[in-house]
């Protein structure tokens, strides 16, 4: 049996946002930074000077997007199924007339080997090809070839337990890193740019029990270990244990819950200038989603969730490097911490198989901020042992930046940002396998430390499928 399917999707997008809006209360002086003398582009002339002001903040640039999809199902025999699935996106600044070309594919072939043994193979590739010509030549944007493929079977045993060990083996490959800066500022002498290629590796075994349909539960331990990751924020060590249960009490109600703890170690290290020893982070996040489904009715199915995200990372981070001031301000061990907590609910109908309406709306509320050592008498382990011991410290300028810190490290970092997000489809099944229907978005952001930064997104689609 195969099955085919073709989606064309096109968009316009226009700028008719109110955008929020910063204050800078310093102008921005290219030539008093440096940029010519220490750093200059590799070809393009330096930016020009901004006066202080009130300055729109992520502007989206207008644009055209089209994109084409193929989906195939095939099925020769009952014990064998491939699904591949191939989409081609054009997406093109109105603004300026510069492209992006997308080409992803995805593939899953499953085989039932034997009764008790299960195997599944798959295969993505994502590949961006980026036309857009900086006008800054630091300001690049690196178009990249992504492809990940992995096996996992599924082994039955005894008393409705089933064992899944699982291999996948990914890597990535970006043209233009140089011009892609993963930390940027003006008078940067040691730019870190985004490493070419980057691999990894994933191994995880899983322990499956089903209950007849009442209950299931799974839990496992999965490894990442990536070779030359192309961030100072990607580990190469990626530790994941994980747990998930679903209940089914009665016929057409479900209930589930899934944890994931996950640790992650070995970020690459980079020497902080002034202070010995190399400094990497370490992170742990800790998520957890309880959701619950229900069918009223034939056609009608209910959804409503709860989801709890903490992440704790202790980074180093160098604020302040310049000895000829008389102090710096190299802090080794900053604790930072997300907090994300998200209610959603949905709802989806369908009639005769005809009609269907599809509406979702979700709350989503997160915090974070970051602790730095504040302590102005761990100054020698702050970066600044050697001025000490020159006699040539300030522990005045250096009180002074720690009480600069302190303002930037609670009312300027910490972030408290709620939002009302609304989604939802109408459609319509025509003869001949022809769909066609509209789709719509609604965000609404308050930010409660600045009302500046508040706006509301509004997005309206419509589109026509045909089903071979």
């Amino acid at each position: 049996m195969l099955r085919l399917s073709y989606q064309h999707s096109y968009s316009h997008f226009n700028d008719r946002l109110v955008f929020p809006t910063g204050t800078y209360t310093g102008p921005f002086t290219p030539e008093d930074e440096g940029f010519s003398t220490v750093n200059p582009p590799p070809s393009g002339p330096a930016p020009k000077d901004v006066p202080a002001g009130n300055y729109y903040l992520n502007i989206p640039s207008p644009n055209e997007f089209s994109a084409d999809t193929v989906t195939a199902n095939f099925a020769p025999v009952e014990a064998f199924a491939l699904n591949a699935h191939g989409t081609y996106t054009r997406l093109r600044n109105t603004f300026t007339g510069h492209p992006q070309n997308w080409f992803d594919t995805d593939e899953t072939a499953t085989w039932a080997a034997r009764e008790r043994l299960r195997v599944t193979a798959d295969y993505h590739q994502q590949n961006m090809i980026n036309g857009f010509t900086p006008y800054y030549t630091l300001y690049g944007n690196a178009s990249y070839h992504r492809h990940g493929e992995g096996v996992r079977a599924e082994i039955g045993l005894p008393r409705g337990f089933a064992l899944e060990p699982e291999y996948r083996h990914g890597g990535i490959t970006r043209s233009n890193a140089r011009l892609w800066p993963q930390v940027y500022s003006m008078d940067n002498t040691d730019l870190q740019t985004v490493i070419p290629t980057s691999t990894s590796n994933t191994a995880g075994l899983a322990l499956v029990y089903r209950a007849g349909g009442l209950w299931n539960a799974r839990a496992g331990y999965e490894w990442t270990g990536t070779d030359h990751p192309g961030y100072l924020t990607v580990p190469k060590s990626n530790n994941r244990v994980f747990a998930n249960v679903w209940v089914t009490p009665k016929a057409g109600l479900t209930l589930s819950n899934d944890l994931s703890i996950v640790v992650q170690n070995a970020f690459a290290a980079i020497a902080l200038p002034n202070t010995a020893g190399d400094f990497a982070r370490r992170n742990r996040l800790y998520v957890e989603a309880l959701s619950a489904t229900a069918q009223p009715m034939p056609g009608w199915n209910l959804e409503a969730g709860y989801s709890y995200m903490q992440n704790n990372l202790r980074t180093y981070m160098a604020y302040q490097n310049d000895t000829e001031v008389g102090y710096v301000v190299d802090d080794p061990a900053v604790i930072y911490k997300q907090l994300s907590q998200v209610v959603w609910g949905g709802s989806v109908y369908k009639f005769k198989d005809r009609w269907g309406l599809d509406l979702r709306l979700t709350h989503n509320g997160s915090t974070s901020g970051y602790r730095p050592d504040l302590n102005a008498n761990d100054a020698a382990a702050l970066g600044n042992a050697s001025l000490i011991q020159q006699g040539i410290f300030d522990p005045v300028m250096f009180a002074a930046a720690l009480g600069n810190l302190q303002f930037s490290s609670t009312q300027i970092s910490q972030v408290l940002v709620p939002q009302w997000i609304g989604n939802g489809k109408a459609f319509y099944v025509f003869p001949h396998r022809i769909e066609g229907g509209t789709a719509f978005y609604y965000g609404s952001y308050a930010d409660h430390w600045n009302s500046n930064w508040n706006g509301v997104l509004r997005t309206f689609d419509v589109y026509v499928a045909k089903t071979w």
